[in-house]
């Protein structure tokens, strides 16, 4: 072969296979080795409930990032399972005042039992039926994000943390947007600006990103949570 890579040649690309669900890998009969990346899935930020009267907000966690990893596997298997992550639920819009309904964690994804990428975290609790003095700011914690471990790591990024979320006055604030990930970027923060509204959170786009927390004020009506996007594995295969 002239002018690229002659077909006999050790080490050279082969194929690639982009997983989005579940199921089973076989690697080609030709693959001597492996370069598999891994995306966990992000989380779902917190719903809000109803409020019943002006003076008060509350405000939903926003999900953190999956986690990533690439991996170099040399010593191949006949075949290997794949779990893609599934994107955590966005908590429930409740018709209970003054409360913050959880949004779920990100799912794990794995290759096998050989590496795993797991998903975002939502544990850091909303904010309920705070009343902020004007001029300052109730600030919270944000939710972390996954991580990744297995044979053959190559590199490992942890998912992004959700952003903070904090009350200026007693009805303007935001929710703080959930956590990037290597493939994606997490929801928009929702916004109130005006007394008794409500927003929802946003999802996460791509794959691996935590949805946003929602928020109330006033008399507003409930809003849900955020969806965190699914995960993902990507095959690199080499001769």
């Amino acid at each position: 072969m002239q002018g690229g890579v002659a077909d006999s040649a050790t080490g050279r690309l082969i194929g690639c296979k982009v997983i989005t669900s579940s199921g089973v890998y076989t690697p080609s009969t030709a693959a001597k080795f492996i370069i598999a990346e891994l995306q966990g899935a992000g989380a779902g930020g917190d719903g809000v409930g109803t409020h019943a009267a002006t003076g008060s907000m509350s405000i939903g966690a926003s999900g953190g990032g999956g986690g990533y990893g690439k991996f170099l596997i040399t010593a191949l298997a006949a075949s290997y399972a794949i779990t893609i992550g599934a994107g955590g639920t966005g908590g429930v819009a409740s018709t209970s005042s003054n409360v913050t309904t959880p949004g779920s964690n990100g799912g794990d994804t794995k290759l096998g039992s050989v590496a795993t990428a797991t998903g975002g975290n939502n544990s850091s609790a909303g904010l309920s039926g705070v009343s902020a003095i004007a001029g300052l700011a109730i600030v919270a914690g944000r939710s972390p994000g996954g991580t990744a471990s297995g044979t053959g790591l190559i590199l490992a990024l942890r998912g992004g943390n959700s952003g903070y979320r904090l009350g200026l006055t007693t009805y303007a604030g935001l929710s703080g947007p959930g956590g990037d990930s290597h493939f994606g970027n997490g929801g928009q923060e929702a916004l109130s600006q005006v007394d008794s509204t409500s927003q929802a959170g946003s999802a996460g786009d791509g794959y691996g990103a935590g949805g946003s927390g929602a928020i109330s004020s006033g008399t507003g009506a409930g809003a849900v949570g955020g969806k965190g996007s699914d995960g993902l594995v990507i095959i690199w295969e080499f001769a």
